[in-house]
């Protein structure tokens, strides 16, 4: 054993003079891996130019093949019902529970029950829900829309049929069965070209597949995506992962299939607050396509939902189902043009004023100057000159609302003052 130590003194020593002498050589802890070519299947940075190039070729070949489109669809909307914060919740199955509150649970979108449920989308056919259809021909737009309305997201109560135009430099808005119980036509004319309905959740497939670059219909075009490198199986589809980030606490995926046509297949919405390591869902989109002769794939139907960032609870749903889509069709004339008739209420965004129209009308007018406003200073063209569409009490409430609130609040004063005067 003494032997053993002496050998392993021995050994140490001759070690420190070598190192003294320079003829060790020093012992790297942590030497540096050697590095391993890259595999091929690891994307590269050039490699996600070309995916974004390959995409962006397909858009705009979807989009010159589409110049001229007709889509028609159905859609079927659910939402949990929205009540006010402070509202005491009844329910009178349930004796205990009557004239209790209820947790509520607060959202973007309101205030809703805890405990309520989705309620469940009725089974097609249904006379409230019809047919919307969709017409582009270049610049000029048609879009008649005949959604159900839901009373605080849960019963359904007919529907409003509107009828919007676009020429690409004005638009205007028409209510052919009016908006309220008159039953009057009523019309909007707005300042620009924009429908803003157009860019709806509902819709968002619609214009990504033929509108892909158009930031006028696609509120997420694709030349704002930033392709992540990862991937996804979506319904048996090897999908690329792709990013839009306007904000740091929202987060837009979508999922382009690398079948070779680079359609979108699933949109996910993801919420992190700020202080948090884990994002929450709040939104997806699953899309289906069908096959076309022209493009091969076009969309077929897809599902939206909504869920609580808090409790991830679905609160709403989309379901959207296209009944046809023809590429290249006939166009009827005047298709993307209103109609109004005599009697009908035109508010005229551009100089805010509202009239009662008194011959019949054609908008937008085929001039070069657009729609052309109704002339304020000729009373012919209004019910009374520049007198608001509107209940009569209302309207001579509005009107003088400040005088009125002045003339109680010097009365409360004069009241005030005379019983503390004694």
């Amino acid at each position: 054993m003494k032997f053993v130590k002496k050998y392993i003194l021995g050994l140490w020593i001759v070690f420190f003079f070598q190192l003294i002498s320079g003829t060790a050589t020093p012992v790297q802890a942590n030497d540096p891996p050697t590095p391993t070519p890259t595999s091929p299947s690891e994307p590269t940075i050039e490699s996600l130019r070309l995916l974004r190039d390959r995409v962006m070729t397909q858009a705009r070949l979807r989009e010159a093949a589409t110049t001229n489109i007709h889509v028609y669809y159905r859609q079927l909307d659910r939402w949990k019902k929205r009540v006010k914060k402070d509202e005491r919740i009844t329910n009178p199955t349930d004796p205990n529970e009557n004239g209790k509150s209820r947790k509520l649970v607060e959202n973007a979108n309101g205030f809703f029950l805890e405990s309520d449920v989705l309620p469940a989308i009725p089974t097609p056919p249904s006379p409230l829900v019809k047919e919307n259809a969709i017409y582009v021909y270049g610049k000029e737009i048609r879009f008649e829309n005949q959604n159900p309305i839901w009373n605080q997201g849960r019963f359904p109560e007919g529907s409003i049929h509107s009828i919007s135009v676009s020429n690409g430099k004005e638009s205007a808005q028409l209510y052919p069965n009016g908006m309220g119980p008159d039953n009057l036509p009523h019309a909007l004319i707005y300042k620009d070209g924009t429908l803003e309905e157009l860019k709806s959740i509902a819709l968002i497939p619609i214009w990504l597949t033929f509108r892909g670059l158009n930031e006028k219909f696609n509120p997420y075009p694709i030349n704002e995506v930033v392709f992540t490198g990862q991937t996804k199986n979506v319904a048996g589809v090897l999908c690329s992962e792709g990013l839009i980030q306007r904000q740091p606490e929202n987060k837009i995926y979508l999922y382009f299939d690398l079948t070779g046509k680079y359609l979108v297949r699933q949109i996910r919405k993801e919420f992190q607050k700020e202080g948090t390591n884990q994002p929450k869902l709040s939104q997806i989109m699953d899309i289906t396509y069908d096959k076309d002769p022209v493009l091969d794939l076009v969309p077929k139907s897809w599902t939206w939902q909504q869920f609580d960032v808090k409790t991830g609870t679905p609160i709403g749903q989309i379901a959207v189902d296209v009944s046809q889509i023809s590429i290249r069709p006939s166009v009827e004339d005047n298709l993307f043009q209103l109609q109004l008739k005599a009697g009908s209420h035109i508010h005229d965004v551009r100089v805010n004023r509202s009239y009662l129209l008194q011959k019949d009308e054609i908008y937008p007018s085929n001039s070069d100057e657009g729609i052309k406003p109704l002339p304020v200073e000729d009373p012919k063209n209004l019910e009374d000159k520049e007198k608001p569409i509107g209940d009569p009490g209302q309207i001579w409430f509005e009107q003088n609302r400040y005088w009125i609130f002045a003339i109680v609040f010097s009365i409360v004063c004069i009241v005030v003052y005379r019983i503390r005067k004694g």
